[in-house]
């Protein structure tokens, strides 16, 4: 399976759709800033599950903050990372995702990338898919693999 994984869009959504388009993952997964985005990705590609959170810039939408599922036998637990206070930091989120079960922690808010394993826990930023240097994720998923690369959105 693939995901591709997405944070702080912020109101544009293009560069989103032509990476799916390019992309063709079989899930998408948006960490926040602005949970509307994720909205418009799902209703352009309706046959693509989305799990999407809300981030500090959601202001006055009733969205969750946090949300756990599962995909190929791992859990996975998305936040946009401001309630975990990650920009000093992923040791809050670490616990949380340790406290919650979690296989596969993925935040955004910093839109800066990062990606570790901690004590078999993956833990990924993909960055921001619209400020500095354009980043996003993608994830390779099945019953025995897990694999991540960090990509770059080249602006025409």
């Amino acid at each position: 399976m693939k995901i591709a994984v997405f944070s702080d869009s912020h109101g544009i959504c293009y560069n989103m759709a032509e990476i799916i388009r390019d992309e063709k993952p079989d899930m998408i997964i948006h960490c926040g800033d602005h949970q509307k985005d994720a909205q418009a990705i799902e209703r352009q590609f309706p046959n693509i599950p989305v799990y999407s959170v809300a981030g500090n810039c959601d202001w006055g939408r009733k969205g969750e903050e946090e949300k756990l599922f599962e995909v190929m036998g791992k859990v996975f637990y998305i936040t946009h990372g401001h309630i975990q206070n990650v920009k000093r930091g992923y040791m809050n989120l670490a616990l949380k995702g340790k406290e919650v079960g979690a296989d596969v922690v993925i935040c955004g808010h910093t839109h800066i990338p990062m990606y570790d394993v901690l004590d078999n826990m993956y833990m990924i930023n993909p960055g921001s898919i619209t400020y500095g240097k354009k980043t996003y994720g993608i994830i390779n998923i099945t019953q025995r693999t897990f694999g991540y690369e960090l990509k770059y959105f080249d602006w025409i």
